[in-house]
């Protein structure tokens, strides 16, 4: 999934995953995210955003006073990207394919909160004279470094899921399909593999099968029995493969 990202872009996911645990979030917001830029690449405000009308330090404070917080989670405890997470980083794929990059950095990152309107965080930066179109022209007069230069020819690598669901469904149809899967399970638009197969008709998916942390990252006690459940979002029976007991009949 990071494969294109720039070590510094790596370090600010990380970053904004401790950040989430240390505001007791569930998940990693985009605000996380944007605290994690702020502490990882400080440089990229000052090079790009001169015009800004507030300094870095002051960002990170006003992203900080925006969140309640709430009791602190241990950084061993796996956190999951929230939604719109989620759909940040998918703009920053589609900005770095725009600009014909390989890389996937910090720039495009925050391109990708600015992108994602919905977020408190992308009117913050707004309000602060953030600007969308500023950044990208910025990006557009600085060289491309030699090793982020686009290929001549650019490989698109095809996920399994996705090869399963463009040509070979018809392995699926007629057959009653349970799903080994985790929070890893997603396509290139991250969308859940349980979630892409319970929306085919002609595709019986009845169980899902979910790990330690379960199907979506959810289940946070490690080395811990986790007991069957349902899925919040398909309503899928979730049968968990570190319960004590396994044996559970399949629904008819």
């Amino acid at each position: 999934m990071f494969e294109r990202y720039t070590e510094k872009a790596r370090r600010v996911i990380f970053f904004g995953r401790y950040e989430a645990s240390q505001f007791g979030s569930q998940s990693i917001e985009p605000d996380h995210i944007l605290l994690g830029i702020a502490r990882e690449d400080r440089l990229l405000f000052k090079g790009y955003f001169k015009s800004a009308r507030i300094s870095v330090q002051q960002l990170r404070e006003a992203v900080a006073s925006s969140m309640s917080r709430k009791e602190i989670i241990s950084t061993t405890v796996e956190l999951p990207l929230s939604s719109a997470s989620k759909q940040v980083l998918t703009y920053a794929h589609e900005e770095s394919d725009e600009f014909g990059h390989r890389h996937i950095g910090t720039e495009h990152l925050l391109l990708g909160i600015l992108r994602e309107g919905n977020s408190m965080v992308a009117n913050l930066l707004h309000e602060h004279g953030f600007r969308l179109e500023t950044l990208r022209l910025e990006i557009t007069k600085r060289p491309v470094p030699k090793e982020s230069s686009p290929s001549k020819s650019p490989q698109r690598f095809a996920l399994g899921l996705e090869r399963l669901l463009e040509a070979r469904l018809d392995v699926l149809r007629g057959a009653r399909v349970a799903l080994v899967c985790n929070q890893a399970s997603v396509d290139r638009n991250l969308e859940h593999a349980a979630d892409l197969l319970y929306g085919k008709p002609d595709i019986d998916l009845v169980a899902l099968f979910g790990p330690q942390h379960g199907i979506r990252g959810d289940v946070q006690d490690n080395m811990i029995e986790t007991e069957h459940t349902v899925d919040r979002v398909t309503g899928l029976p979730i049968h968990s493969l570190t319960a004590r007991h396994v044996n559970l009949p399949m629904p008819c």
